[in-house]
């Protein structure tokens, strides 16, 4: 029995340059289903679970998995899942062909990645499933940016950024560093340009607005103080965040785990 119950998918044949995408679904666990044996694949894999929470075991090494976890197989790489929790993981997966590096990459994507993710899912979902041309150009197009996406989140292929434009996202990016509890409308102040001008700048270059960059600036100080093992008032206050049951509930709707669950998950990592 398929041990997936689907959502959405699509069979493709999507090229750009060397990459070709095969196959997309968006699936989820069936609820008898708790482990997934190991197995390996002739083409290459990227997964991202948006709900869910197991470990990944990937040639010998185990790796934790909850909502927001992407994981890059190469060609041959042997893993399995085995899940954790009561509800039955939802994944993306994207199988292709591509020549890249032949190395796993495991990490956890911010909120603000992960709401990328979903809203190029929702594109595709308001594709029809047949074989309109218009709509066979749809599916590919969509399939595409998703693995886009991946292959940046990855930091393999990170997007060129202009020069002119790096500059200004740097500042961007120190303001917001500077003062976690900063307000887009601020920052622009501080820098000279209008709120609405400066989130479409950042847009161009980053695929985030300003509010959403200056998110996941807060989301990563926050991070990076629970895997040092800091305290969760000390990752709330990095954060800008002076009402620690607040910033409990912000993170989870970030991440889809509380502070505490998310520190235990990436424990050793």
């Amino acid at each position: 029995m398929d041990p997936f119950r689907s959502v959405l998918w699509s069979r493709l044949d999507a090229r750009s340059g060397d990459v070709e995408v095969l196959r997309l679904e968006l699936h989820r666990h069936r609820p008898e289903t708790s482990e997934l044996g190991t197995h390996a694949h002739r083409h290459w894999q990227a997964l991202v679970y948006l709900s869910g929470r197991g470990r990944e075991e990937i040639g010998g090494e185990l790796h934790p998995v909850s909502a927001g976890t992407m994981i890059l197989l190469p060609p041959g790489a042997r893993h399995a899942f085995v899940r954790e929790s009561a509800q039955p993981p939802l994944c993306l997966m994207i199988d292709f062909r591509a020549r890249w590096p032949v190395r796993t990459a495991v990490r956890t994507l911010s909120a603000v990645e992960m709401a990328r993710i979903r809203s190029l899912l929702a594109n595709l979902a308001r594709v029809n499933d047949d074989e309109r041309v218009p709509d066979m150009l749809g599916r590919a197009s969509a399939a595409l940016a998703l693995l886009a996406a991946t292959a940046e989140f990855s930091g393999w292929h990170p997007r060129p950024v202009r020069h002119s434009a790096l500059t200004v996202l740097h500042r961007v990016q120190r303001l917001f560093e500077s003062d976690p509890a900063a307000s887009p409308k601020s920052v622009a102040a501080e820098m000279g340009y209008h709120p609405d001008h400066l989130s479409r700048l950042v847009r161009e270059e980053t695929g985030l607005g300003l509010r959403a960059l200056g998110e996941r600036v807060r989301l990563q100080r926050a991070q990076r103080l629970l895997r040092e093992k800091r305290l969760i008032r000390d990752a709330a206050d990095a954060a800008g965040f002076p009402d620690q049951n607040y910033f409990a509930r912000w993170f989870k709707r970030q991440t889809g785990s509380t502070p505490a669950e998310w520190r235990s998950l990436t424990a050793g990592r």
